[in-house]
């Protein structure tokens, strides 16, 4: 076996995507579904069973106020079984775009509408299990205008933090959900 510096980097060694051999949906489970895939891998020819979770895309909303306050939500997670700080979010309808689908979430999550929105970054959340993507979007100008409109099963607190406590909040661990703190990472680079 040839030691990593020895390793040949070049285009022509790069990992190729497995050949798809047959899929099937296995589990239906209203916001994603679980597909079963047979591949082959173009290097060994070995075969492998895989499972994977398609969900539409997902929108996260990083809302700030005229004075630098950003609007979080406290909700519970069925995942585990604790009360998380985030910011507002959720999926992206069908014919939406995510600035669009942003604020939908923002309105219905918390009550405030933006002045402006811009996308500020994308990632895929896990592309081990995963086939979507998740956008950040930046809304400024905030300003509560309505009542939360909550699905039947969503119970969300909103609270304003300045950014300085939400620096101090991602150092702590006090916001731990991982979009949540990619959403404060792109504001960051956003704002260089």
């Amino acid at each position: 076996m040839k030691r990593e510096e020895d390793q040949d980097y070049s285009i022509n060694n790069w990992i190729r995507p497995w050949e798809g051999l047959g899929s099937e949906q296995v589990a239906d489970c209203h916001v994603f579904t679980v597909h079963r895939h047979r591949r082959k891998s173009p290097e060994n020819n070995v075969v492998g069973e895989f499972h994977t979770i398609s969900a539409p895309d997902w929108v996260n909303v990083l809302a700030l106020t005229d004075d630098n306050q950003a609007v979080m939500i406290r909700q519970y997670r069925h995942g585990t079984d604790e009360i998380t700080l985030e910011i507002p979010g959720g999926m992206i309808d069908p014919g939406e775009g995510p600035e669009e689908a942003a604020r939908r979430e923002l309105l219905e999550e918390t009550g405030y509408e933006a002045e402006y929105t811009e996308v500020i970054g994308s990632v895929r959340p896990n592309p081990a299990l995963f086939d979507n993507t998740n956008y950040t979007v930046l809304a400024r100008g905030v300003r509560r205008l309505a009542l939360q409109s909550l699905d039947e099963h969503e119970e969300i607190h909103v609270t304003v933090y300045s950014l300085d406590q939400i620096d101090r909040m991602l150092r702590d661990g006090e916001i731990s959900h991982a979009l949540v703190v990619d959403a404060f990472f792109w504001y960051h680079l956003h704002m260089r």
